[in-house]
């Protein structure tokens, strides 16, 4: 499958929802750049469920401490009077 078949075009806008929704939840939590983290947990996402296929049961929560990463990078400065 590819862009120009019919389910490839359906793959690709079901996953362009994924990466809307947790852009979302992403503004939602006050992260700075939103789409950007939406994309990198995407990838995250997916690498996990290539690895769990090969019976890793602990790839969620090693890609939590990956996960991580980005959302420590995006968050907005603290308020500051001075």
């Amino acid at each position: 499958m590819g862009a120009d078949d019919p389910l490839g075009r359906a793959s690709i806008v079901h996953l362009a929802n994924i990466r809307s929704v947790v852009s979302g939840f992403a503004a939602g939590a006050g992260l700075t750049e939103p789409e950007q983290f939406a994309l990198f947990s995407h990838i995250l996402m997916k690498g996990c469920i290539l690895q769990a296929t090969e019976a890793d049961r602990l790839t969620a929560r090693r890609a939590r401490t990956l996960g991580e990463l980005p959302i420590a990078a995006n968050r907005a400065a603290p308020f500051s009077l001075g």
